[in-house]
């Protein structure tokens, strides 16, 4: 059992936008791996300045809401795990858009 495997039993990770990311090419075995088992897809976005960008702009975020759903759909996973990381999280402005 790879290193994927064994520590993806039920998420399977997916840098969003990113279809030669490690996650996203190895769905098929994490999707066999996790057969009859709850799936969730995690989306994650690590990248500060992208993310900044992103919560300046409602389109780029219904995108990425649409992505993901289409993704966990066409695969059948039960539900979507968001890993939206900022290293700003601390400033007001940056939580109220988050949250927003």
């Amino acid at each position: 059992m790879d290193k994927f495997t064994a520590c993806m039993k039920f998420i399977a990770l997916w840098e969003w936008g990113n279809r030669t990311d490690g996650g996203y090419r190895k769905l098929p075995q994490f999707l066999a791996a996790a057969k009859g088992k709850q799936k969730l897809l995690a989306v994650y976005l690590i990248n500060t300045a992208s993310n900044a960008a992103i919560l300046k702009d409602k389109k780029q975020q219904d995108r990425i809401i649409g992505d993901s759903i289409s993704l966990a759909k066409q695969n059948k996973f039960d539900g979507i795990v968001l890993d939206f990381e900022m290293s700003s999280a601390a400033f007001p402005n940056t939580v109220a858009n988050i949250s927003s």
